[in-house]
């Protein structure tokens, strides 16, 4: 809030710009945690039922996938508008 205070200074053009910025960082806070749910439950599935190698290739593919996230997060995203181009960089 206090951030929308500061940028409601600048203009409405601003605001607008903070308010999606936002929303994607929800959306790949969601995703980030869905990953971590989904990782943590299948984990817990296979060591439960004694299938330990099964429990080291999901952790294996989850590792590779945070890399590769953040890998691509720290390099930024530029996507296509209707009235430019926007650069989200994502912090990993």
């Amino acid at each position: 809030m206090v951030d929308l205070y500061f940028v409601g200074e600048l203009g409405h053009v601003e605001v607008a710009a903070l308010a999606i910025a936002g929303t994607v960082v929800a959306v790949l806070a969601m995703l980030v945690q869905g990953i971590a749910v989904g990782t943590m439950a299948l984990i817990a599935h296979f060591t439960g039922e004694g299938n330990h190698e099964m429990s080291d290739i999901v952790l294996g593919q989850t590792l590779i996938l945070g890399i590769i996230g953040k890998e691509v997060g720290s390099r930024g995203w530029v996507l296509p508008s209707i009235r430019g181009v926007f650069f989200i960089r994502l912090l990993a």
